[in-house]
């Protein structure tokens, strides 16, 4: 039988110093060694000379052990001050290891809705191309996470965000305007996840911007000018991929990104209708939308031809338009807008192809809200457009009718019918 250093008799059979805890090692041979100070406390000391305390109890009758801490992090004043704690954890009558486990999960889920948190895994989600996603990250870094971050998602009011976008809109309303999408968009995630009940950042308006300052872009105008790009559009000598993508923007009029990074898994082009007619669509998810809707397109007998002809092209590559040299990504933000400036040489942007089918459709007596509501441009006063089933009948009509007219508006001037909606 193994003899008991005079050294660790006294240890056991008085309270601890801080001395004493700093000096003790483990006892050669054994598997543990336990330094007892008072109250049911005492030093852990493991083989490798770890250190840790641990408070003894007894709760219906039976022993239990709770680990408070490790030493030299947690001193023996600290360890002493848990002690007690716990103790008073058992006098109430609740477990103190059982308590131990629930403050843990509890601030396991506060961190996870934190909103710096929830923010991050939201960013992993969207689909932004790298440039888009470098300005967006600056203003994550620079405006919103140093307010927000720290904050549960729970605890953030109208008046927090409030406070952030009109901070922002001192330097400029535009960035203002994004930075509160970008909110949203977070809190939409939270809301999905039932982390909180409403997206309390609907309620708050971006700046307007001053008379005047509505971004715009250079616009194709007039029959002729369609005329010239459709005829540069059948002469392009650049990859097929980039003039697929350029007519379907011009026979679908969404945003650039939205096409670019569009993935097949969004398309069905054997759909049919409730009456067994054919009724292709492309459902871009509200991950990717500007606003967080799902947004449905209805696919004109000419788009659904054009995306038949590069499925043979890029129908495996899960991008509708992977990039020329990286197929894990999608087409280049640039590609469009080189093949239109540098190529084609035409005064227009991209997105202008949206300003022409806009105003031309309106020009001609088309219904408002369904051209509005085929843009995305969700808004207050769009007269419920977007409750009644997306007005996709109405949309399919009215964009085969603008498909035909881009058809039709090849041959002489004098022999084009005219493009009418209904009002």
């Amino acid at each position: 039988m193994r003899v008991k250093s005079n050294f660790t008799q006294r240890l056991l059979s008085m309270a601890l110093s801080d001395t004493a805890v700093r000096n003790a090692k483990p006892e050669p041979g054994k598997r543990v060694t336990k330094l007892h100070d008072r109250d049911g406390l005492f030093l852990h000391i493991a083989p490798t000379g770890t250190k840790s305390w641990v408070a003894r109890y007894r709760i219906h009758g039976k022993e239990r052990s709770i680990a408070l801490g490790r030493y030299p992090s947690l001193g023996l004043a600290g360890a002493r001050t848990k002690a007690q704690e716990a103790r008073r954890t058992l006098a109430s009558g609740v477990d103190p290891v059982q308590e131990k486990r629930r403050q843990a999960a509890e601030a396991a889920t506060t961190d996870a809705a934190r909103f710096a948190v929830v923010a991050d895994d939201w960013r992993k989600r969207q689909a932004w191309s790298p440039a888009v996603r470098k300005q967006y990250d600056k203003m994550f870094e620079r405006d919103i996470l140093p307010a927000l971050g720290r904050l549960p998602v729970a605890d953030i009011d109208i008046d927090a965000v409030q406070t952030v976008v009109d901070r922002v809109a001192k330097r400029g309303k535009v960035v203002a305007g994004h930075v509160l999408l970008l909110i949203r968009g977070v809190l939409a995630q939270a809301v999905a996840k039932k982390q909180i009940p409403y997206n309390l950042a609907r309620e708050v308006r971006a700046p307007k911007r001053p008379k005047g300052a509505k971004q715009s872009y250079r616009h194709l105008e007039g029959s002729t000018a369609v005329r010239s790009l459709l005829d540069k559009l059948d002469g392009y000598g650049g990859r097929p991929e980039t003039v697929i993508a350029l007519r379907l923007l011009l026979l679908c009029f969404t945003r650039p990104t939205e096409l670019r990074e569009a993935r097949w898994v969004e398309f069905d082009l054997d759909a049919v209708d409730a009456n067994g007619k054919a009724a292709p669509t492309w459902t871009i998810p509200g991950e990717r939308m500007k606003r967080g809707r799902p947004h449905i397109i209805p696919l004109s007998d000419q788009a659904t031809a054009l995306l038949r002809d590069l499925q043979t092209l890029t129908g495996t590559a899960g991008w509708l338009f992977p990039h020329s040299r990286d197929t894990k990504k999608p087409m280049a933000r640039e590609t469009l807008l080189r093949a239109l400036r540098d190529y084609m040489k035409l005064p227009t942007t991209v997105h202008g192809f949206r300003h022409l089918a806009s105003t031309t459709l309106n020009a001609q007596g088309f219904n408002r809200d369904h051209i509005e509501l085929q843009l995305a441009h969700w808004r207050e006063d769009t007269r419920g457009a977007y409750n009644k089933a997306q007005w996709l009948p109405e949309r399919r009509s009215m964009l085969q009718a603008w498909a035909d007219w881009l058809d039709r508006i090849r041959v002489p001037a004098d022999n084009v019918i005219e493009l009418r909606g209904v009002a």
